[in-house]
């Protein structure tokens, strides 16, 4: 992905999964809020946990498109195209692209 992609694909990631998995994708986004938020459970720590660091894009493409846990699907508030989009700049983020 070039600069302004990238930058087009943390717009997407803020605005559909920074509210849960936190601007600095430390599962600690305005709905957890170090547990004074009004989700029950800490999202996913996309970056710094190696469980989420070693997840095949296939399987996040797959976690995003259908949900996972207490996460829905975002299928119909996504492209596929914004999907992969989305994965790669949080690959990008844990330092694996």
């Amino acid at each position: 992905m070039n600069a302004d992609q990238l930058k087009e694909a943390e717009r997407v990631y803020l605005i559909n999964c920074g509210i849960c998995h936190g601007a600095k994708l430390d599962g600690n986004g305005p709905l957890w809020k170090d547990g004074d938020g009004p989700y029950p459970s800490k999202p996913a720590q996309l970056v710094g946990d190696a469980k989420y660091e070693a997840m095949p894009e296939g399987q996040m493409f797959y976690s995003i498109t259908y949900g996972k846990n207490l996460m829905g699907s975002y299928a119909s508030q996504l492209t596929p195209k914004q999907r992969w989009e989305v994965i790669t700049y949080i690959k990008t983020k844990q330092g694996k692209k």
